[in-house]
């Protein structure tokens, strides 16, 4: 299906960003905004306070602020191994 250029111009969507389960040392903006054009964010991520030998995981999910109860739109799993020194 060929979308209308005019369609994809108006195309505009506000997502939420939430990671599950918190995680302190994950930093992220709280909203991102999509539009018809590229578009890149910042994770930023401080694993220096995390116990060694341990794997870390949570999950940076993405929802739709017009449609949260339809679950994530995008689902980025952040896991981190911090050896032991």
């Amino acid at each position: 299906m060929i979308l209308d250029q005019e369609v994809k111009i108006k195309f505009g969507c506000r997502l939420s960003l939430i990671c599950d389960p918190p995680a302190s040392y994950v930093q992220h903006g709280k909203y991102l905004d999509l539009a018809y054009n590229d578009r890149t964010f910042d994770i930023r991520i401080d694993p220096s306070h995390l116990k060694e030998d341990q794997a870390h995981f949570t999950e940076l999910q993405a929802f739709d602020i017009n449609q949260i109860n339809a679950g994530p739109l995008a689902r980025f799993p952040i896991t981190i191994i911090k050896p032991i020194r």
